[in-house]
């Protein structure tokens, strides 16, 4: 099963700027802004997995939320600046004007 899990921000146009809104590179990923994950999860690893393809790994900050649902009330209460989701939650952020930063897409796997 594969579940889509990308880091969501608000959209440009529905905020003003606030201070931590810098980005330092071409692909609108800023370096040390924190992405709210779960504690060693999927999100968390495949967070890992993906920011490194484009931030030196003393720039990738990660702030540890809780579980999916808390992330995305954390996004929607303008709590966090970005969340790594998937399902549900995304497609809600979505809705609410927020878009995609990075996709980190991840395989889900279980042993029987």
């Amino acid at each position: 099963m594969r579940a889509p899990s990308p880091p969501w921000r608000e959209r440009e146009k529905r905020r003003a700027k606030p201070e931590w809104d810098r980005f330092d590179n071409s692909y609108g990923i800023s370096t040390n802004f924190p992405v709210g994950v779960g504690y060693h999860s999927g999100s968390h690893f495949s967070a890992l997995q993906h920011l490194s393809s484009y931030l030196k790994p003393d720039e990738i900050k990660l702030d540890f939320i809780g579980m999916p649902e808390d992330r995305l009330k954390a996004m929607l209460d303008r709590k966090a600046g970005a969340a790594n989701v998937f399902g549900a939650q995304y497609y809600v952020l979505e809705q609410q004007g927020f878009h995609k930063i990075l996709d980190t897409t991840f395989m889900i796997g279980f042993l029987f």
